[in-house]
């Protein structure tokens, strides 16, 4: 089911929420930094060439490697390597379109040099030009850990997608950690290939060929927007009687027309399609948003004591496919496991007039707990008592209809719920609306 609400970071009082997030949500270019601008094929002795690249305000780059690849088959390995030394990303005045503030790092080749330039390292480290047209030749970014962020190459990919490294291709969603993107041929002058506004799903053909733009936004961009289609800030999984709950949510989306659910019966597949955005609604996407979005699945297809494996995709309106996850879980007998105290993210929010809080109490099997699960206003005022009993250790639903203790309607607003055992508390924010 989709849902709508805004995750808090505080308990009614001073105690605070924890959030955790159960998955490496990306396994593509998670630092956002990409290949922004290339001036590679200079005029005259090729004495102002630069490579630029553009990052979330703040990014470390300590460490991470621009290395400069020869495109003809006979010439493998690296021509170039420059390893960044301490620069910390500034802020240089624009934002992504989720609101992130970048800037930029330039590197100079040949005693490159200018003012607009947040970092230049000059000197005669070599050219960029060293071949052009049918052979083509490229630049791959690494992070310190020797993970592709970025691969460009200009005129043609050359034998970059078999040799040099080996491990870049042009096939499957641009915003892949080893993906390609092929840019048009560049001169024999001093203009420079730069990337358009949007890069994280750009194939190369969006890159243009004009007047060098080194430490700010390039000609034809008007953000330089790195962001994902989908940026999550929680995916998990949890095993039930005859079940598996999926819960995600979105901290933005941009063109995100909907998600699938693959599954498997092991981490290395074969993953499966078992639901669509195309025939289920909850699935179906933001297209456009910078609010938080909740979302949930119920998979009951499942048998208890078995492990499945669940991956969540994302789908463009181009079409491009990313893949979050994979993350596990093992549907069980309630009774078979003393559950974790949590109170989940109640399903609709915002809602009119019901919702559903689900919790869970801890402890041990066969013993009762004194539970506590009430409602306040903004205020911190008391408006209803949903469960106050002795409750064995295990997983519970309730229905709340929007209504104070007194039995009248409450009126439309922000609302917390709070789950209380002995010491432990924990706290949900509703929205009702009319």
């Amino acid at each position: 089911m989709k849902l709508g609400y805004r995750n808090i970071a505080r308990y009614l009082g001073a105690a605070v929420l924890a959030f955790s997030v159960i998955c490496p949500l990306f396994a593509q270019n998670s630092f956002s930094v990409y290949f922004n601008e290339i001036r590679a094929n200079d005029a005259g002795n090729d004495d102002a060439e630069f490579v630029e690249l553009i990052a979330p305000a703040g990014t470390n780059l300590s460490g991470f490697a621009i290395v400069h690849y020869d495109g003809q088959e006979n010439k493998d390995d690296e021509v170039i390597r420059h390893t960044i030394g301490s620069f910390t990303v500034p802020d240089d005045g624009i934002t992504a379109a989720n609101g992130t503030h970048l800037g930029f790092y330039v590197v100079g080749f040949g005693g490159f040099s200018s003012s607009g330039v947040t970092d230049a390292t000059v000197g005669s480290r070599g050219t960029l030009n060293l071949l052009d047209g049918p052979n083509g030749a490229g630049l791959i970014l690494y992070d310190p850990s020797g993970n592709i962020l970025d691969a460009v190459a200009w005129g043609t990919g050359g034998d970059m997608t078999t040799n040099d490294p080996g491990t870049v291709v042009t096939t499957g969603p641009a915003s892949a950690n080893n993906y390609l993107a092929v840019t048009p041929s560049d001169e024999n002058n001093d203009n420079s290939l730069q990337a358009p506004s949007l890069l994280f799903d750009d194939t190369g053909s969006g890159w243009g060929y004009t007047t060098a733009t080194a430490g700010s936004i390039n000609s034809g961009q008007t953000t330089g927007d790195i962001t994902l289609p989908v940026e999550l800030s929680l995916f998990q999984a949890e095993g039930r009687n005859r079940e598996v709950i999926l819960n995600w949510a979105t901290s933005s989306e941009v063109e995100n027309l909907g998600f699938e659910i693959e599954r498997a019966m092991a981490l290395e597949g074969p993953y499966e399609l078992i639901s669509s955005y195309i025939s289920n609604p909850d699935l179906e996407g933001q297209i456009n948003s910078s609010q938080e979005t909740s979302y949930r699945y119920i998979d009951r297809s499942v048998a208890n004591g078995t492990t499945y494996w669940y991956q969540l995709v994302d789908v463009s309106l181009s079409g491009i496919r990313t893949a979050h996850g994979p993350i596990e879980a093992m549907p069980l007998e309630v009774s078979a496991v003393a559950a974790d105290f949590q109170l989940r993210p109640n399903y609709p929010n915002p809602f009119n007039p019901s919702t559903t809080l689900a919790f869970n109490v801890a402890g041990e099997i066969g013993q009762s707990y004194a539970v506590r699960l009430e409602i306040y206003n903004p205020l911190g005022q008391k408006v209803k008592t949903v469960v106050q009993d002795n409750l064995p250790a295990g997983n519970y639903e309730y229905t709340w209809n929007g209504d104070s203790d007194s039995g009248s309607l409450l009126p439309a607003g922000i609302y917390f719920a709070s789950l209380r055992s002995g010491t432990a508390n924990k706290v949900i924010k509703m929205v009702m609306i009319k």
